[in-house]
């Protein structure tokens, strides 16, 4: 699969738009609840969606920065290295856990609409050789818990 498109629910035009343009251009977009199988346990349904994904689109806004169940799959994204592209379609709060999470990362500006531009900007930026957000666990000196590294490449 391509990639896997993360939206608060207020935000679904959207998002809705982005995964027709993204289908259309030939990235295979996964978005619930459009994708689903219709499987009862819908959230292992997602986090397998997320860990099958190439890339993992999240659109920013007001509401997504508020949403537990958006920071969650950015959590699992990052967990399971995925090619993080945010996609700002409102501006939001400087700060906060998504702010902090996607904001040094090079986002695609959407905050006049998810256009046609807007689409063949993020169809290109999902067509490259997978670079950026990789992460690793690491076991260290076989003690208990984990150190996650890092690394913006």
């Amino acid at each position: 699969m391509g990639v896997f498109i993360s939206y608060a629910e207020a935000d679904r035009g959207a998002a809705d738009r982005l995964r027709k343009g993204l289908a259309a251009a030939g990235c295979g977009p996964w978005m619930a609840p459009a994708s689903m199988q219709g499987r009862q346990d819908f959230p292992t349904e997602i986090a397998e969606a997320i860990c099958d994904s190439d890339y993992f689109a999240i659109l920013c806004s007001p509401d997504a920065s508020k949403s537990d169940w958006v920071f969650r799959e950015l959590m699992h994204a990052v967990a399971n290295g995925k090619s993080i592209v945010p996609i700002w379609i409102a501006d939001f709060p400087t700060t906060g856990r998504l702010r902090l999470m996607v904001g040094p990362i090079d986002w695609i500006d959407a905050r006049s609409g998810v256009t046609q531009d807007v689409v063949s900007i993020a169809a290109k930026r999902l067509g490259k050789p997978l670079t950026g957000r990789v992460v690793t666990t690491l076991n260290l000196k076989g003690g208990v818990g984990k150190t996650t590294l890092t690394a913006n490449l």
